[in-house]
């Protein structure tokens, strides 16, 4: 996405939150570090790597951050803590982040469901 827009408008920006920690919930901390080397070594030799900013914080602070600094977005992809009080965090802000006619996007906003080795499905633990 970065490249298709970031070629025709050069002064686009694409910020990127990820702490690269916790997920317990759906990632062990093996995969969480691969997820982070793989990211950096993507970004690294990306063509457009001016065009993203990553933040290593949680979506909180990093959301914060942007809105303290005026930044305003067009498009907002949340893919972050499963609770459902954080993603709702996440949403509120990004809705302050966003300009008129933008868009949000959630990632396992429905079909997820946060189940404990018990088969018990915690509402706090699941955003839909």
């Amino acid at each position: 996405m970065t490249e298709l827009i970031a070629s025709k408008n050069y002064s686009y920006t694409h910020y990127a939150i990820d702490p690269y920690e916790g997920a317990s919930d759906v990632l062990t901390k093996n995969r969480i570090i691969e997820a982070e080397k793989s990211f950096h070594s993507f970004y690294s030799n990306f063509k457009y790597k001016d065009h993203i900013k990553p933040m290593k914080k949680n979506s909180w602070e990093g959301l914060m951050d942007l809105y303290n600094a005026g930044i305003k977005a067009d498009l907002i992809y949340v893919d972050g803590d499963h609770r459902a009080s954080t993603v709702l965090n996440d949403m509120v802000l990004g809705f302050k982040l966003l300009n008129v006619g933008g868009a949000m996007l959630c990632d396992d906003s429905v079909s997820w469901c946060y189940t404990e080795k018990n088969g018990v499905k915690p509402l706090d633990y699941s955003p839909a």
